[in-house]
């Protein structure tokens, strides 16, 4: 009999623990979950029977996140630890990222569909299953977000942050062109700049089209966005995908290299790249020199030939491949 993977939680919370166990009820049967409030109790406990994953809080008393983190990255450094931190702890989570072995960090209150995602990719990782990690982590493995030259951010549909990579930590730590409020709400680094950002994340949530702007950092250098919008049901559940990058940073996704990435045919790959530089189908096609049925023809052959369902986790797929090359 195969042991279920281990996961241990520690917020010297209870009422978050309390809420954790209410949520992930649904896994009981598949994770062997762990709670403490005390940080040392649990790292004595972690020491003793070491978890696949540990999530933990920031701001405890007696043993913090951040020494938390250290101490676990010394002593068993093969568990992949999470953070769920507040939305004025960035500095904070970008530190424990370089130096505290830090797997993913999400803004709490934490969905627990998002949550659940991250463990199951941290788990991945942690269990080395090559074939399971691409299920599971989706468009790339997830230890790949990490090491993109981009910034990779995840709102929910009125923006409030709910996942970044490093890049995006760092970016948002430094107030380089984006920055987040205390009601962890995405805004422009410049005052001027944040209504026409969250114009182009409703345009692209209420329309489910790729978006795309120029920001400006402080400095006055340029900042590109690239828009995408992830329904998950009702547009209240809609997750916005943001692509950040300097110039000459973002990702190239040249007909040549899609189609050799994905197996396209010349015409295929042509399609895609014009709709991973933000176009609607009509205007790809109209790009391509094609007809709207003809499109919609390459289109359904580029859905099976790369296992997305939609434009914008096409688009998705092809940023993220493109740029892990």
């Amino acid at each position: 009999m195969i042991d279920s993977p281990k996961v241990t939680f520690v917020d010297d919370d209870a009422a978050v623990l309390s809420g954790l166990r209410r949520a992930l009820r649904g896994r009981r049967d598949s994770w062997d979950m762990k709670f403490y409030q005390d940080p040392v109790v649990a790292f004595d406990a972690m020491r003793e029977n070491p978890p696949h994953v540990a999530v933990v809080d920031i701001r405890m008393p007696v043993m913090d996140g951040v020494e938390l983190a250290k101490q676990i990255r010394s002593a068993i450094p093969s568990v992949q630890t999470i953070v769920l931190s507040g939305s004025t702890e960035f500095d904070v989570a970008v530190s424990m990222i370089n130096d505290g072995n830090i797997f993913r960090f999400y803004v709490k209150p934490c969905p627990a569909e998002q949550l659940s995602e991250g463990i199951e990719a941290a788990l991945s990782k942690r269990l080395a299953q090559s074939e399971d990690e691409t299920a599971i982590a989706g468009d790339v493995g997830a230890s790949a977000l990490n090491n993109l030259p981009f910034a990779v951010l995840v709102t929910n549909s009125d923006g409030k942050l709910l996942f970044t990579n490093q890049s995006g930590g760092e970016l948002i730590a430094n107030h380089t062109g984006l920055t987040v409020d205390n009601a962890g709400i995405l805004r422009a680094t410049r005052s001027e700049d944040t209504e026409r950002l969250h114009g182009a994340m409703r345009s692209a949530r209420d329309t489910n089209r790729t978006a795309g702007l120029r920001l400006e950092d402080e400095d006055g250098e340029p900042i590109r966005a690239t828009i995408l919008a992830n329904a998950m049901g009702s547009s209240e559940d809609t997750r916005l995908y943001l692509y950040v990058s300097r110039d000459g940073t973002a990702p190239n996704p040249t007909p040549d290299l899609i189609a050799a990435l994905f197996g396209l045919t010349v015409s295929e790959s042509r399609l895609a790249a014009a709709m991973a530089q933000g176009l609607s189908l009509e205007e790809a096609a109209v790009e391509c020199g094609v007809t709207k049925s003809t499109a919609r023809t390459y289109l359904k052959n580029i859905f099976s030939k790369t296992g997305a369902t939609r434009q914008a986790e096409l688009v998705r797929k092809i940023l993220l491949s493109v740029a892990s090359r």
